[in-house]
């Protein structure tokens, strides 16, 4: 089985909604009465799951039908607090299937719409589908951790030891670092990287109010090839503690890469900021051609930060090829979800 995902968000056109759909907070798609999407794939794949977030801890009826036929959704626990990049529903297949015909019905309201996030898809390792925007968990064997780091039951790797590292060699043009939003923390961890063995960056700094799972930089646009990732730990401050979710990878591929470095390091860079002098968060979203079984070649356009979480389901998937370890990742995502806050903000108004 595949190590590493592909993600679809509501502004792929293969999927199709009805209903009164609307775009809220920039980088999700609520339905405020009664509708439907639909999404046909036919990308090799072993799991999908459906994301969706809720304003309120008694969410919006929903059902999701492959082939017409309901298939299993968690559920939610009334009461609790509210989630946030939920579960809606899982499928998984003992063996790949060369196609999906997903259905979701729900009912929302205006105080109370059903919010859609995303598709999560973890394909055949015979999938065609390099030039995907990829999703690398955190258990992902190309990535190299020193000591000092720990793997939570929650999917994330994270360390407070000073001068912990790592590095990661993939093969794609930028990288994003997703981290977790659990600390609620407003600044970045004190922490550098650099691409290539090149130059050294900061990791931004603040982060915009009401932030959740954000991304603590986005690399700059790289030559289309194999290249390396180097972070490092500077930090003391272990309420502030280094954490990784997962790596977005633009142009990315299923291989695992090999890279050679051509020199050492050079002086820091400020990295790139948006108008209103946040760090620029920009990430990619999957192109269209890349569910299908014969991709195109050429780059994706650019899209919102979808705050991509993937890192628990690819890690649960990947423990065991069969039904237990699906239903350890549930029970694991699902605790995940109710220590979240409310206001997990899925955007914060960076679409392009």
């Amino acid at each position: 089985m595949a190590s590493r995902a592909i993600v679809v968000d509501y502004n792929n056109p293969l999927i199709s909604f009805q209903g009164p759909w609307a775009l809220f907070n920039d980088s999700l798609y609520a339905l405020s009465g009664p509708g439907s999407f639909t999404f046909l794939s036919h990308t090799p794949l072993f799991l999908f799951g459906v994301m969706g977030s809720f304003q309120n801890s008694a969410p919006p009826s929903y059902t999701c039908y492959i082939d017409g036929n309901a298939i299993y959704s968690p559920g939610f626990i009334q009461g609790s607090k509210l989630f946030t990049d939920a579960l809606l529903c899982l499928y998984f297949y003992t063996k790949s299937i060369n196609s999906i015909n997903l259905t979701v019905t729900a009912s929302g309201t205006t105080d109370n719409p059903f919010l859609f996030s995303r598709i999560d898809i973890l394909p055949d390792a015979s999938a065609t589908l390099d030039n995907a925007t990829v999703m690398v968990d955190t258990l992902d064997p190309q990535i190299h951790y020193s000591t000092g780091w720990n793997h939570t039951p929650a999917g994330f790797a994270t360390t407070s030891e000073r001068g912990a590292s790592l590095t990661f060699d993939f093969i794609g043009s930028q990288i994003s670092w997703l981290a977790s939003s659990e600390s609620m923390n407003t600044v970045t961890p004190q922490a550098s990287y650099s691409i290539d063995n090149e130059t050294i960056s900061p990791f931004p700094g603040t982060l915009p109010s009401l932030y959740r799972n954000p991304v603590y930089f986005n690399s700059p646009v790289l030559p289309l090839g194999t290249h390396n990732l180097f972070v490092q730990y500077a930090g003391v401050d272990s309420s502030n503690p280094l954490t990784l979710r997962g790596l977005l990878v633009q142009n990315g591929s299923l291989a695992h890469a090999s890279f050679t470095p051509p020199a050492s390091p050079t002086t820091a860079s400020t990295p790139s900021t948006t108008n209103s002098g946040s760090p620029s968060t920009t990430i990619l979203r999957m192109s269209p051609s890349v569910i299908t079984t014969e991709v195109a070649g050429g780059k994706l356009s650019p899209g919102a930060l979808s705050g991509i979480v993937i890192g628990s389901l690819v890690a649960g998937a990947l423990i065991m090829l069969g039904l237990v370890s699906v239903l350890r990742f549930i029970k694991r995502n699902s605790a995940a979800m109710r220590q979240r806050p409310a206001w997990y903000n899925y955007g914060d108004g960076l679409d392009e």
